[in-house]
């Protein structure tokens, strides 16, 4: 019987899992990013080219990739498609679903960080930037011994901390929570769509514990330098700088969810104003966890 290597996470160096299943790495600048892709570029890109020609291939442009799910507990097949892609190349992130949790790739992997981080650190408590969504149910169900409270941002008339239909209110840049509350806060695609990024980084290093980190994904300009605002408030309106852009949530636009930056690798500088005492982009890759795309995978990490 095949043993299944359970994944380790050292945050201090790089490091890969018992059996070589995946590799990590950590990115503390643009240069260093550029010169690690091209290091490992060529040959996940050929694979991800064969897995696209294979998904082509079928009558019903499904692939079906043997690996492990983490999330499942289980070898499975992951399901890989042309879904949200441009009917030519898969789209690797939002895809490669397990079918035992019905998650797809990244945010397996998120719910895999959290876990083992949890149990690394024995971190007690976890703030998340969602609360509806298949990442915070699953969190939920499988850290029981972690308190765990997300929200939603429920627009400029909620009430703050207030419950509406079961789901909490936050705003990002104007916390409910005392200081030092959590050990983790997490979100996914958030940062980009706050309209004041510094702001909404001090608020929650404020609330994090020291000692504590904030995880989180967001759409990133690999190739710029700086960050760019797209838009501001005025007046309680959202003024566009250049032309609008609005989160693609679900797939599909949402007009209540402008994006008011495009972050550049500043965003470190940015953190560590807020109070972060080390920030990184932690880069990952796994054919046996199905963790492709783009021949690199990466979620920040801030530490306080």
């Amino acid at each position: 019987m095949k043993v299944i290597p359970s994944l380790l996470f050292d945050f201090h160096n790089d490091c890969i899992d018992l059996d070589g299943h995946i590799l990590f790495r950590k990115i503390f600048s643009m240069e260093e990013y550029e010169e690690y892709k091209s290091s490992v570029f060529g040959p996940r890109q050929d694979l991800e080219n064969e897995l696209a020609y294979k998904v082509c291939s079928q009558s019903e442009k499904i692939y079906h990739l043997p690996g492990y799910s983490d999330t499942g507990g289980a070898l499975t097949e992951f399901l890989l498609d042309l879904n949200y892609s441009d009917g030519h190349t898969p789209n690797f992130r939002e895809r490669l679903v397990c079918p035992l949790t019905r998650l797809n790739n990244r945010q397996r992997f998120i719910c895999n960080f959290l876990r083992r981080t949890v149990d690394l650190h024995n971190y007690t408590s976890i703030f998340s930037f969602e609360q509806a969504t298949p990442v915070y149910r699953f969190i939920s169900q499988h850290l029981t011994n972690t308190n765990i409270l997300g929200s939603e941002y429920l627009g400029i008339y909620a009430n703050r901390g207030g419950v509406v239909n079961g789901i909490r209110h936050e705003d990002a840049t104007d916390l409910t929570f005392n200081d030092e509350s959590f050990d983790i806060v997490f979100s996914s695609e958030v940062l980009n769509r706050t309209p004041d990024l510094l702001k909404t980084l001090c608020e929650t290093s404020r609330v994090i514990k020291e000692g504590g980190m904030f995880i989180f994904s967001t759409p990133f300009a690999m190739n710029s330098k700086e960050t760019t605002q797209r838009a501001r408030m005025n007046g309680g309106e959202v003024h566009h700088l250049f032309d609008a852009r609005y989160f693609v949530g679900a797939h599909t636009k949402d007009q209540q969810s402008p994006v008011f930056y495009d972050l550049g690798w500043d965003i470190f500088d940015s953190m560590k104003k807020a109070g972060f005492k080390n920030a990184y982009l932690l880069c990952y890759y796994s054919y046996f966890y199905g963790y492709l795309g783009e021949a690199l995978q990466s979620i920040f990490i801030a530490e306080k």
